[in-house]
């Protein structure tokens, strides 16, 4: 699994009921690495986010029948994590309420409509920033899990028949491990037609250096005994 985020194209979607922002934005961002996507309203927005994974939101507040925030609680609905910039003209430096609102989610930013194309692109590009780096931790987080995943089929794999019954013996165990993998120990060596020999073992801790740890014990453990086995 690779992602190349270094000359990624970012999808935006504008929405924004004043025709000659969205024809100014979209001239002004040609030829950059955002490809804009406008619309009018939010339910043209929500058919959009249908068919187009974007990457970054810009919208409009003060828009009727649907304002911005009313949009981003529909968007949060579905993904929780694709980042807002409001543009609006509303804000007041008396009045906190609106930058609160702005502010109350974890992704969404702002940037006052007469803060300039210029300053547009800065912001896009500082947001861009932190949704590469959320892809890459994703990626990390995806290749990490992937990893351990198989870790545990191949460490399930090791371990003797969950159940047995022989000549002299019989035995059954049940395995689950506090996380995907464990540094626990368990092997059944059969001796002899009416003995065998077990061994139990636990590395305090768990995860993967608990797993590998134990798993080069008992690679070993199997080595000596084959061994010992084959010299009788």
């Amino acid at each position: 699994m690779e992602l190349d985020l270094e000359d990624k194209t970012y999808k935006v979607l504008l929405l924004d009921d004043e025709r000659l922002i969205r024809i100014a934005l979209k001239a002004f961002l040609k030829g950059t690495e955002f490809c804009l996507t406008a619309v009018s309203t939010a339910e043209e927005a929500e058919a959009a986010l249908r068919h187009t994974n974007f990457d970054i939101i810009v919208s409009d507040i003060l828009m009727e029948p649907v304002d911005g925030f009313a949009f981003r609680d529909r968007v949060r609905l579905v993904d929780s994590g694709i980042p807002f910039i409001f543009l609006t003209s509303a804000a007041s430096k008396h009045d906190n309420s609106l930058f609160l609102r702005i502010m109350d989610d974890l992704f969404s930013y702002y940037l006052p409509k007469d803060a300039g194309a210029n300053l547009l692109l800065q912001k896009l590009r500082q947001v861009a920033q932190i949704f590469k780096a959320r892809q890459e931790a994703r990626l990390q987080k995806a290749i990490i899990n992937r990893n351990c995943s198989i870790a545990a089929t191949v460490q399930q794999a090791l371990m003797p028949p969950w159940a047995y019954r022989g000549e002299g013996c019989e035995y059954a165990f049940l395995y689950k491990p506090l996380d995907r993998i464990s540094g626990d120990l368990f092997e059944y060596f059969p001796q002899s037609e009416h003995s065998a020999l077990f061994v139990f073992g636990d590395i305090s801790g768990h995860g993967t250096h608990s797993a590998l740890a134990m798993t080069a014990l008992s690679a070993y453990l199997k080595q000596v005994i084959n061994a010992e086995n084959a010299e009788k």
